[in-house]
């Protein structure tokens, strides 16, 4: 999922670059938002990946331990 979002991202970013550039940056707006919206979608999930596998790590040392 997190590729995803950093895949998505990166199409956006790429868009609302070309489109400032081919056009005004009115035109722009929408991909602009949507790339800010992107990545903070891939952050968000890969901090509750890391958050997870940090608790799970934790409960595996739990149950090793007698």
């Amino acid at each position: 999922m997190e590729i995803f979002w950093l895949v998505v991202s990166g199409i956006m970013a790429v868009l609302s670059v070309w489109l400032m550039i081919e056009q005004k940056f009115d035109s722009a707006r929408m991909p602009l938002f949507a790339t800010f919206a992107a990545a903070t979608l891939f952050a968000l999930r890969r901090y509750q990946r890391k958050r997870i596998e940090k608790m799970n790590a934790g409960n595996q040392e739990n149950l090793k331990k007698p």
